[in-house]
């Protein structure tokens, strides 16, 4: 979702939202995803684990 907001900034788009299903500890996506928030400063990048499932909400800053 980064590389569509990267790729579309000239449309102005500024956000994206979207769930994934995953097979992953709570422990290994917030992991994962303080790596990910870290890596692209330009963006608010929010999150939500659901029950086998990650929501994603990405918003270029």
């Amino acid at each position: 979702k980064i590389v569509i907001l990267k790729e579309e900034a000239h449309l102005s788009v500024k956000e994206q939202k979207a769930s994934v299903l995953l097979h992953y500890t709570k422990r290994t996506i917030d992991k994962s995803m303080a790596r990910i928030i870290s890596e692209n400063p330009d963006y608010q990048i929010t999150y939500q684990c659901e029950i086998n499932s990650i929501v994603l909400h990405i918003k270029a800053k």
